[in-house]
């Protein structure tokens, strides 16, 4: 049959030509047509996409900028804080100046994918130039000294730390400066209201000076934890007290605070006060700066060190209180402390001084006062504009900046100990050589301890964590967690209701909903969809500007924190405005300082630009958020987080449009980094071959269909005149001149195998070559080239610098064990443009975030199989790998060192049973277990031995075969496949270390499919456990045939109050059958009255209009359909909701939980079975299960429990002897009761238990002082 195009179609496209070809040709045409638009109507997709989608900023800048501000102003701000450093001695004077602004970096040595495969850390050293100088002579040297080995955040966000993938949390802490808090005590008279001021330094201790309910005013810091008299303090910083009289208002207050008289010399009755005013010296309070020093420093001695032999005079007490009381180093508030400062006490005296002074105490009383008296109110600590957040760059700074210090304070005082002899003290030159041999000893001491300190903040500090990689949305929601935990904030044990609740200052900061279930609630939270962090810490959201009523939608969005925010009167983003962005005029509800009210447009200066603005990433991706509870959103978003990689996923029918930016943002997929074409796709590669001079380049890709007719893929870019040039060359001849302008392109088919083509407006050329079915051919067009050469597979060499591979690991393993399948997203013979997908990740689709499955679920009650949230599903499910995942796990096997020697690693074993020896035909000769093998539970992977002979054995005979007839004894020590692992050996990777040790890696690639035990929920909350697989055939049925993927129970809705899940159903329903997806707007109620029903229930109308299935939708009873048992066939009495869910998998699978043990280790004080699956562990019997036996009156179970199943360890040993000798157990008494015995006899109770005899004399049971004997 042959087929022809009617007109000639021009590639001169433009908006007005495309509407005309598609208003005048056939739909022939039109699939002809369409792939010349791809391209043009990618363009305008683009333009009509949401304008907030495209302003959202990249959700891992919070991590990355914190990084790349650390890199490039961090380091040297640290180098910067003391520059130069003075070294000093009696005999050495030397500065050393930091050049950090010329710091290098060290190119990586390894690569990111060499550190994961050996266990590495990716990184770099970092080099800074220093100048080292003599104060008393010339000797002046330069230097570069290496100052650690810095890990380097790659561009997804995270750190591989020791080949593992660990993220650093951002942490929210207490932000520098002064906080007036009012403090709320019970008395016998009432509520007293004591007002406090905390001081909190950027680096230091914190201050706290409060009132008590006698009005005397006290300060504690970290050196003085017991309080002292705030008013000595005050005259210690040089105050004299009639000029803080004088000063302050109402400063009569400040009498109550003086000091005691002395009361009685006597030290048997004298008080621990007395004693503190005798040791200073004191009989009243001090009355000059001497005697102040001396108070505070016997205070301190009395109540801190409780020290009775040190003297006290005024030089030590002089020392004690600039040295350690208020040096530098405790009255650091920063340059954002000073600010909160100025900003609190609206002053600008010290603006320039970063340290507390003594004139700030002026202040501070003053404002106390002030508190005490109600003349001033207290600050909101919960506030966002008290806190800020710490990001990884931070860490590392103070890090950096610990271990600067550290290092010049350990280099002064080796310097100052540095023995020299006194006859060449006078040797000038001697003691410059001495020093420069001095400095290159030491100056390595920076690098190991900033190393050290770094490798030690990402192992074991409590702020770096294994990276969640279960899926990319839970990944990306890992870096961008904010936590209150942590050195330097609370834990869970302090952590009041107060901090764990929702401020008002969250609002388009920190997500209300997405926070951990359990003792963290409120303390773990996200960061908003629009949040964006700032260099000194704090968050800011956006908002329109509006100005006399009108939204400006078209100018930039002010970013405010939440102080800026308080100043304005605030709208939410759901207020439609008019096409001129006008506000209506009527009352609108607004935010006025951190209420809520109602006002007139012209009152209203800011709005919020989008209603993501106040939910996290996760909560974004629930659809209908609006109709859930909160407490079920919550469930929703942490569970998102927790579905596996299906084998083959599908994007959800119902979205909210976040899906994209969540995979791109997190790197899941792969991108070219260049356009070209694709020459050739493989399971780990793609190869893309990029032409030199790229504008003057088109392709046209042919290939064969089922009817042997050739049709068109896609052409583009478009260009006007071109000639051809083939990729394979055998398909077309060695050359062909062509010289001919063509202008439009015409196909002719026919019956034969024969291809005509390029269609010239003077003549017609053909190429008679002969394809197949399997031949693919493809065409790259050149602009205005006058011949056609070649291209062979021979001359490959030729064109290496046109080519670029892009490589990518087909099973990568995450931390959680979940293989992540790379699946290429491209065809052969294909042209791709600049950050085009090339492969998928292994929860994408398209670039689109797939973590589930659309299932047609049904929420009926089937005979208490899904009671409780129990589910039931069908089997297609198990059988057609619907809900089945794939799982990799590693592991790392080495030939330990024992006490004789090394294991051997070999594939001879001795003494082995012939069921044994046919489980080493999987080995190779090396003993290591073959690639591509599929193994089962108790499989050999490694095959090893060791040596058990004391004396070990010698070199001579390394051989096993040698060391069996030498009868050497030796024990079988290899590696099995662990319990409950079944799975393909998919990599097998050998290496050895500088130990002569031997490491085998092994990667096992396991295919789970769903089973019963299996965790499964939907978007909303709505989670269940699998409790019985159906037959397909006796599952529900739709009219038309089609069984129900899932049968759910209709009871889990109305006490969850999670209805969007029963909104996304129906309009799954409607999307399958209209073959189409919805992205739903959240908070849509701003539309109309009951807008989501109203959309839900058209699109069902509408497509049981368009698919003539009526049942759809009836009107009598909207969004229920009447279906049928599949069992009987007959009808069920009512109308049934059913529709397409999202349906994930979570990672809480039946095969990770389910255990047992007959017999296993044992505590070792309490003799109970060790707890955990990992540890071979069994059950406990506690207190309440006792009860339960005992009211069941069982007491020979009880007995065994007590006994043999527990810590009766003469009996435990004995009991399997008998068991299989089929002899009575014997029980024996149990630890626990010697226990008891030995606890009375501590309480000087004689317990004696007897029985009773027929002789005159009883019989004793027990003899405390020999309680190891039987009892019986």
């Amino acid at each position: 049959m042959e087929f022809s195009l009617k007109k000639k179609v021009s590639f001169n496209l433009t908006k007005k030509s495309i509407d005309f070809q598609l208003e005048k040709h056939s739909v022939f045409f039109d699939d002809i047509l369409n792939p010349l638009l791809f391209f043009y109507l990618k363009v305008i997709a683009k333009k009509n996409k949401s304008k907030i989608i495209k302003e959202l900023p990249h959700f891992l800048n919070a991590q990355q900028l914190s990084f790349m501000y650390f890199l490039k102003i961090g380091i040297k701000k640290a180098f910067d804080t003391r520059n130069p450093f003075s070294l000093e001695s009696d005999l050495f004077s030397y500065e050393i100046f930091y050049f950090s602004k010329y710091l290098q970096i060290q190119k990586p040595i390894i690569t990111k994918k060499e550190a994961i495969l050996l266990k590495e850390t990716f990184g770099a050293s970092l080099y800074v130039p220093v100048l080292i100088k003599s104060k008393n002579n010339f000797n002046t040297f330069f230097d570069w000294i290496n100052i650690g080995f810095l890990p380097f955040m790659i561009k997804p966000g995270h750190f591989i730390i020791n080949g593992i993938s660990r993220v650093a949390m951002n942490q929210l802490i207490r932000a520098p400066g002064v906080y007036k808090l009012i403090n709320s005590t019970h008395t016998t008279k009432g509520i007293r209201v004591l007002p406090e001021l905390r001081v909190v330094p950027d680096r230091g201790s914190w201050i706290q000076i409060y009132f008590d309910s006698k009005k005397r005013i006290w300060i504690t810091t970290k050196i003085f934890q017991t309080q002292v008299s705030y008013l000595v303090f005050l005259q210690a910083l040089n105050f004299h007290i009639f000029r803080l009289f004088s000063d302050i208002q109402q400063s009569e207050i400040l009498y109550a605070s003086r000091v005691p008289s002395l009361t009685s010399t006597n030290l048997d009755t004298c008080t621990r006060h007395d004693i503190v005013l005798m040791r200073a010296g004191l009989r009243v309070h001090p009355n000059t700066r001497e005697e102040a020093y001396r108070y505070l420093y016997a205070h301190y001695l009395e109540y801190e060190l409780q020290n009775d032999n040190t003297k006290i005079t005024n030089e030590t007490a002089f020392f004690f209180f600039w040295q350690y009381a208020w040096n530098s180093a405790n009255r650091f508030l920063g340059n954002f402390g000073r600010q909160q400062f100025i900003k609190i006490f609206n002053t600008k005296d010290s603006f320039h001084n970063s340290r507390l002074t003594t004139k700030d105490f002026i202040f501070l009383t003053q404002t106390l006062i002030f508190l005490y008296f109600g003349k001033e109110l207290g600050d909101d600590i919960d506030n966002l504009d008290n806190k800020k957040i710490q990001s990884c760059g931070d860490f590392l700074y103070q890090e950096l900046l610990q271990t600067k210090n550290l290092f010049e304070g350990v280099l002064n005082y080796k310097l100052q100990n540095l023995k020299i002899s006194n006859e060449i003290k006078k040797d000038i030159n001697f003691l410059n050589n001495r020093f420069n041999i001095f400095w290159e000893k030491n100056k390595k001491n920076f690098s190991k301890s900033l190393t050290k300190s770094w490798h030690n903040f990402f192992i074991g500090g409590t702020l770096s964590q294994y990276l969640d990689e279960t899926n990319p949305l839970a990944e990306i929601t890992h870096k961008r967690r904010i936590t209150f935990l942590g050195p330097g904030g609370v834990n869970t044990q302090q952590a009041t209701i107060q901090i764990r609740g929702i401020h008002p200052t969250y609002y388009g900061r920190i997500c209300p909903i997405e926070t951990p279930e359990g003792e963290n609630a409120g303390l773990v939270l996200s960061f908003t969809v629009l949040a964006q962090k700032t260099i000194n810490g704090k968050i800011l959201t956006p908002f329109y500007k509006i100005f006399k009523g009108q939204a400006q939608t078209d100018m930039k969005y002010m970013f405010l924190n939440p102080s800026e925010e308080m100043a304005h009167v605030r709208i939410p983003a759901d207020i439609i405005t008019s096409k001129w962005n006008r506000l209506p005029s009527i009352q609108l509800p607004v935010r006025k300082l951190w209420t809520f009210d109602y006002t007139s447009l012209n009152d209203i200066t800011a709005q919020s630009i989008s209603s993501l603005q106040m939910i996290s990433i996760a909560t974004s991706l629930i659809p209908f958020l609006e109709h859930d509870d909160a407490n079920r959103a919550l469930m929703g978003s942490n569970m998102q987080r927790q579905a596996v990689a299906l084998v083959s996923p599908e994007v959800a029918l119902v979205k909210t449009g976040l899906e994209v930016r969540v995979v791109s943002d997190s790197v899941h997929f792969l991108q070219t980094s260049t356009s070209g074409f694709i020459t050739q796709v493989c399971s780990n590669f793609i190869q893309l071959y990029k032409p030199k001079l790229l504008k003057n380049f088109c392709y046209i890709h042919f290939f064969f269909n089922n009817k042997d007719s050739i049709i068109i893929n896609r052409i583009y870019p478009i260009i006007y005149s071109f000639t051809i040039l083939s990729f394979y060359s055998k398909i077309f001849p060695k050359y062909h001149n062509i010289k001919q302008k063509v202008d439009y392109l015409q196909i002719s088919l026919n019956n034969s195998s024969y291809v005509n083509t390029l269609i010239n407006k003077q003549k017609e050329i053909y190429f008679n070559i002969k394809l197949t079915k399997n031949s693919l051919t493809s065409f790259l067009l050149i602009k205005n080239t006058k011949t056609i050469k070649k291209f062979d597979s021979s001359n490959s060499i030729k064109y290496r610098t046109n080519y670029k591979t892009f490589v990518f690991d087909t099973y990568k393993q995450t931390n959680q064990s979940i293989c992540a399948i790379r699946r290429p997203h491209v065809y052969e013979a294909t042209w791709v443009e600049k950050s085009d997908i090339l492969a998928d990740g292994g929860i994408s689709v398209k670039g689109k975030l797939a973590i589930g499955k659309n299932l047609l679920v049904a929420y009926i009650p089937w005979e208490g199989y899904n009671y409780e949230d129990a589910v039931l599903i069908n089997e297609n499910l198990v059988s057609k790998n619907i809900l089945t995942s794939l799982h990799l796990d590693s592991y790392q096997i080495q030939n330990k060192k024992t006490k004789t020697d090394l294991e051997i690693i070999t594939k001879d074993m001795p003494f082995l049973s012939k069921k044994e020896l046919s489980k080493l035909l999987n080995l190779d000769s090396r003993g290591i277990i073959k690639k591509g093998t599929w193994v089962k539970e108790g499989d050999y992977l490694v095959g090893k031995v060791c040596i058990t002979h004391p004396k070990g054995i010698s070199e001579n005979f390394n051989n096993i075969t040698l060391l069996q007839s030498k009868k050497i004894p030796m024990k079988n020590t290899s590696f099995r496949v662990p319990k409950g692992v079944e799975g393909l050996i998919v990599n097998v990777e050998t290496f050895s270390d500088k130990n002569q040790i031997f490491f085998v890696r092994v990667s096992i690639l396991q295919r789970r499919k769903i089973q019963i035990g299996d965790k499964i929920a939907g978007r909303h909350g709505n989670k269940g456990v699998i409790s019985k697989i159906v037959p397909s055939q006796d599952m529900p049925f739709l009219p038309d045939g089609t069984p129900v993927d899932i049968v759910l129970n209709p009871l889990g809705i109305p006490s969850r109050m999670n209805v969007g899940q029963i909104l996304e159903c129906l309009l799954g329903l409607a999307g399958k059958y209209l073959h189409e997806s919805f992205e739903i707007n959240l908070f849509d109620e701003k539309f109309g009255i009951e807008a989501s029903r109203s959309f839900v229930f058209s699109k069902l109308y509408e497509a049981s209009v368009k698919t003539k299935n009526l049942w759809l939708f009836n009107p009598q009873h909207p969004g229920k359909i009447q279906i049928f048992d599949g069992r009987t066939g007959i009808a069920f009495q009512q109308p049934v909701t059913v529709g397409y869910t999202y349906i994930l998998k979570l990672i809480h699978m039946v095969d990770d939980k389910i255990h047992a043990r007959a017999t296993g280790p044992y505590s070792v004080i309490t003799q109970q079975p060790v707890k955990g699956r990992a540890n071979r562990g069994g059950q406990r019997l506690g207190e309440m299960e006792v009860w339960a036996l005992q009211a069941y009156g069982a007491a020979y179970t009880l007995q065994e429990l007590l006994t043999l199943k527990s810590d009766d360890l003469g009996g435990r040993n004995k009991a399997t002897l008998q068991v299989m000798a089929n002899t009575p157990v014997s029980i024996q008494r149990p630890e626990s009761i010697k226990l008891l015995l030995r606890e009375i006899q501590a309480l000087c109770l004689n317990f004696e238990l007897y029985i009773s005899s027929s002789h005159s004399k009883k019989i004793c049971l027990v003899d405390l002082n020999n309680i190891d004997t039987e009892l019986f």
